[in-house]
């Protein structure tokens, strides 16, 4: 009897490189490209307040959020002590309870700092994961080894 192997999944880094106690920057490397993401600080995994602790984690397609709030989005899963977290559109720190939001540029809206064009930066996500599941590795800028690799 044949087992049937699944392929392996599609590998994402995202790479916080900017730190203040209000919000979290950083970078999401699809392949050759990288948009840019906004998320809370850390603030020690407090549910809805903090941004995600660094790791490993699978990322699975969803059509609509389970609270039907956000539609065509990805779910980050297995979070130690969280749910719900999810990389979305947006643009403001605001528009997180401690999801990922991406958009294609950093910038401001009115004086606070954002992402913008947040819906294209989506739909170049969809383009590279063809709204598949995908393994995504978050790690500091400050967990880099010169050697090139990345320690979590």
């Amino acid at each position: 009897m044949t087992e049937l192997v699944e392929p392996p999944l599609k590998e994402a880094w995202l790479i916080r490189n900017t730190f203040s106690d209000e919000r979290t920057f950083g970078g999401l490397v699809l392949g050759d490209q990288v948009l840019h993401t906004l998320e809370p600080p850390w603030l020690e995994n407090l549910v809805n307040k903090s941004c995600i602790p660094a790791g490993r984690y699978r990322v699975n397609y969803l059509k609509k959020s389970y609270s039907g709030k956000y539609k065509d989005v990805y779910h980050i899963v297995a979070v130690d002590g969280r749910s719900g977290i999810l990389i979305h559109k947006g643009n403001l720190v605001g528009h997180s309870t401690g999801c990922v939001i991406i958009g294609l540029i950093k910038g401001f809206l009115g004086s606070e700092p954002a992402v913008l064009s947040s819906a294209v930066a989506l739909e170049r996500l969809h383009g590279w994961a063809n709204r598949e599941s995908f393994m995504l590795n978050v790690v500091s800028s400050k967990n880099f080894i010169l050697n090139g690799t990345f320690e979590v």
